[in-house]
């Protein structure tokens, strides 16, 4: 049974615990390689290439598997060791990224997608293993400082990840230091993931899960039984869908609605980066404060405005602010979708639950990003930052709707 009360409190720090510890640091060095990598590979493409379409086509490729073998890396998760996979995933993730370096030329390129499609197909397995571990080693009133722990440590290395790729491809006029790099992150990662001592489960889960397709129906049914799973699961991915029309026209709109030079966008992304890290420290220090149901209705609230009124901005520098305003509003916001499931879901089920959801988040915003084009066509880029916007505050007023009598959500195992 796992309860989550509407306040909690508890002054002791989830950095107390050695294994959290250890599963933080190896996440914020992996979240490093990974934006190294990632940029390195745009950045490779574009000069391999020139073209949009390849660039799109690398960009789709790494986000399929999250949707295609989501659901069944969460029921390998809940059946077999979760400690085990997480250090499988980083192994080959390691060994996966080396094969970059064989891509030098364009008749190649194909070899990249089939490397950064694997990867990503064995990245899904490592996240929802991870917060199953995280659940089974922290206390509920440790979760909030927990998420905003890993979501700030995740956007600082992958702002650092990120500057440092331009610095390594530019000064050495390579691209293989920056996978070998890349490489490492995944095998440190290994290193501390073997230190972590994951408590056993009583009844070891392999010997409750029989085949794939009825745990995965049983995973299904826990998040329609529950109406605080339901809740965050139907806000969460209208959000999204909101979103991701939004941001994909994001360039587009400081370069040609707002028609200024494209170093802008550094200036709005370090912004929004500023806001996080600094709105995520706020939310380590309040986190026994928090209640994260009403947080998340909150702030879908807040970041639907702010979304909205980026229509009806005069000038970039408007444009800056409000994304610094917007920065400062997902950092609670994530931290609370994330502990709300922490708290709502029994640790046996957790990589089922949490990989449904991650694959519905990302399903709707890639569906948005697909139409946008048409859709800025249609209305204009403006009004679709305009609808966006309208869309998440519809989000917020279906979780406030959803959330609203329980102060006590019980979930039965």
């Amino acid at each position: 049974m796992t309860t989550i009360p509407a306040s909690t409190s508890s002054s002791e720090s989830p950095l107390t615990n050695r294994n959290f510890t250890l599963l933080l640091i190896a996440q914020i060095v992996s979240s490093f390689g990974d934006a190294l990598t990632n940029l390195t590979l745009l950045i490779l493409v574009n000069k391999l290439t020139g073209s949009t379409t390849a660039i799109a086509t690398l960009s789709i490729v790494v986000a399929i598997p999250s949707i295609v073998f989501g659901l069944f890396a969460g029921v390998h998760v809940d059946k077999f060791n979760r400690k085990h996979i997480m250090l499988a995933s980083d192994l080959i993730r390691g060994i996966l990224v080396l094969g970059f370096l064989f891509v030098q030329s364009k008749d190649r390129l194909i070899l990249m997608y089939v490397l950064a499609f694997s990867q990503a197909a064995v990245g899904t397995f490592f996240n929802p293993a991870r917060g199953a571990v995280v659940q089974q080693i922290l206390k509920p009133d440790q979760y909030m400082a927990a998420n905003s722990m890993s979501q700030t440590g995740m956007v600082i290395s992958g702002v650092v990840g990120a500057a440092l790729a331009g610095v390594i491809v530019g000064f050495t006029n390579s691209f293989v230091p920056a996978f070998i790099v890349d490489a490492l992150t995944f095998f440190v990662s290994f290193a501390l993931v073997v230190l972590v001592h994951v408590p056993k489960l009583e009844t070891p889960t392999s010997e409750k899960l029989s085949g794939t397709i009825a745990p995965l129906l049983e995973g299904l049914k826990i998040i329609f039984g529950s109406k605080v799973l339901l809740a965050v699961l139907v806000g969460g991915g209208v959000t999204m869908f909101g979103l991701g029309a939004s941001n994909i026209l994001f360039t587009p709109y400081i370069i040609n609605i707002l028609n200024v030079p494209v170093t802008w966008l550094g200036a709005v992304n370090i912004s929004e980066t500023a806001a996080l890290i600094l709105s995520g420290v706020l939310v380590m220090g309040f986190a026994a404060k928090i209640n994260p149901a009403r947080v998340i209705s909150i702030c879908l609230m807040a970041l639907g405005i702010l979304v909205a009124f980026n229509a009806v901005v005069p000038n970039v520098w408007f444009f800056v602010a409000v994304n610094f305003v917007i920065g400062l509003v997902v950092a609670p916001l994530e931290a609370s979708f994330g502990t709300l499931l922490q708290g709502s879901i029994a640790n046996e089920f957790m990589g089922r639950v949490g990989s449904g959801f991650n694959i519905v988040m990302n399903s709707a915003s890639l569906i948005s990003m697909a139409f946008s084009g048409v859709l800025a066509s249609l209305i204009g880029v403006r009004n679709v930052f305009a609808v966006s916007g309208a869309v998440v505050m519809v989000a917020a007023v279906i979780t406030f709707l959803m959330l609203r009598p329980q102060s006590r959500v019980t979930i039965t195992s």
